[in-house]
């Protein structure tokens, strides 16, 4: 998933729904896809916290 992708993720939902399927993903990833796995979460993790607060 490009940065790109997650930076136009305007949904609580979508996005919610995303870090749950990739943090299932890191959680099984093999170890030269954890980096890339573990960027896309530390990223929806932070459009996640963007939204929220934009949102209250």
């Amino acid at each position: 998933m490009p940065a790109s992708y997650v930076a136009t993720m305007n949904s609580l939902e979508e996005i919610s729904d995303s870090l749950g399927a990739f943090r299932e993903r890191l959680r099984v990833a093999q170890e030269s896809e954890r980096l890339h796995v573990g960027a896309v979460v530390q990223k929806l993790e932070a459009r996640y916290r963007q939204r929220r607060d934009e949102l209250a």
